[in-house]
């Protein structure tokens, strides 16, 4: 894939001038390689593909553009969804497609609406996350006189050793249930003709660096699967995703995906497993561009903000930055890249080095996940354009939002 220092050096992105892009859409704007995209989903099923009776859902999460959905759908990937809103995207992105992709419904809360979305697709799988969720998914489904395939998502208590915020697999978190609770709903699950327990899922964080954690956790399903009986010990195992990318300061040294399949491969014979991959196929093939305003002290203010790419200020992730046309920032220095936003918060790098000024066009790396999914409107802020670059030709595949968008839902109240 091409690199952020490469897009840098060249200022461009699969034959398009990035000064171009900005010039005729404007900034901030989000910029996507369909050619970077289907490479990382490639990447992905080749990495399984020595596993017999696997499959991979991208979680749609971090990024839900129909355009890239349909890249995704058509390199033969399925899709992880959290909501009917998500269901309704996927929906939306691969109509006309056969054969429909696979999918399977997460998230620690579903309401009615969501289990309700997620029955009426056959192909879809329903993880449930508690005892009183699987007994509504069992009412719901007998109301509906269908049999409803599910999971249970089992927390097997292994530190995934990332970030707070992205640590989903310790003991005490919302997210699923302990290995017993988990045994118990699933083998209640086999013997409910209403429920198909066709799945033991975990997963443990995101920005996953080594492969160890996710073996451990392996480990760790397939002995709980062992215990189980008729219908139920014959599930899959989803081992859900988090396979780090990494960020501007440290790369994987390892392929984290191949390296647990290859374990799996060796040690896991029989079995049929699922991943759930999401920023590691769409992170690296998306960028940020934003325009340099001013220069105060050792704080670069730009036309973008925390509004539009909200990861620094959450996670206090560090993207690479490069000057379009000039030099990637290092990473370390004394130089802030700050935004517009009233919020002490509202940075994109922090202690860079980078010789930016009034003007000048940044390419923020690593932006096609969870950069415009998780986008506000916050101090009035319209949300940017997403423009897909795809054999030489810019799309724009979701507008630039207006004021006027801003103010259209909103309704004041009439004294009559």
């Amino acid at each position: 894939m091409t690199s952020i220092e490469q897009l840098a050096a060249a200022g461009e992105i699969d034959g398009v001038a990035l000064a171009e892009i900005a010039e005729q859409h404007g900034t901030p704007c989000y910029v996507y390689s369909a050619r970077q995209l289907r490479s990382a989903a490639s990447a992905v099923q080749a990495a399984i593909a020595a596993l017999p009776d696997s499959q991979a859902s991208y979680a749609v999460k971090a990024n839900g553009n129909l355009a890239l959905l349909r890249i995704i759908a058509e390199a033969g990937l399925g899709f992880d969804v959290g909501s009917a809103g998500e269901l309704a995207r996927v929906a939306a992105a691969t109509a006309g497609l056969n054969p429909k992709p696979h999918l399977c419904m997460t998230g620690p809360c579903k309401s009615a609406a969501d289990i309700a979305a997620a029955l009426g697709e056959p192909a879809a799988t329903i993880i449930c996350e508690s005892p009183d969720e699987l007994t509504r998914v069992a009412e719901m489904a007998g109301a509906a006189g269908k049999t409803a395939d599910i999971g249970v998502r089992v927390n097997p208590d292994v530190d995934a050793a990332t970030h707070r915020h992205i640590a989903t697999g310790i003991a005490g978190g919302k997210f699923g249930v302990d290995a017993d609770t988990g045994l118990a709903m699933m083998e209640k699950a086999g013997s409910d003709p209403r429920l198909r327990a066709a799945v033991l899922h975990c997963h443990i964080g995101s920005q996953i660096a080594r492969a160890q954690p996710l073996i451990e956790a392996a480990g760790a399903m397939i002995k709980l699967r062992d215990r189980l009986s008729g219908e139920a010990g014959e599930c899959r195992i989803d081992l859900g995703g988090g396979f780090g990318i990494g960020d501007a300061r440290q790369r994987p040294s390892e392929d984290v995906l191949a390296a647990l399949a290859d374990w799996l491969a060796d040690n896991a014979h029989g079995i049929g497993f699922s991943f759930q991959p999401g920023r590691s196929i769409v992170a690296r093939a998306g960028l940020l561009l934003a325009r340099v305003e001013y220069i105060k002290g050792n704080h670069i203010l730009i036309d973008a903000a925390m509004n539009d790419l909200l990861r620094p200020a959450l996670y206090e992730a560090q993207h690479p930055v490069a000057i379009v046309g000039g030099k990637l920032a290092g990473t370390s220095g004394s130089m802030n890249i700050a935004g517009p936003v009233c919020e002490s918060a509202d940075f994109l790098a922090r202690d860079i080095d980078l010789a930016a000024k009034p003007g000048d066009l940044l390419a923020i790396g690593d932006a096609g996940a969870y950069g415009f999914v998780m986008a506000s409107n916050y101090n009035g802020r319209p949300r940017p354009c997403e423009l897909l670059i795809d054999a030489g030709k810019v799309a724009v595949i979701r507008s630039r939002e207006t004021i006027a968008d801003l103010l259209a839902a909103d309704k004041i109240k009439s004294d009559g």
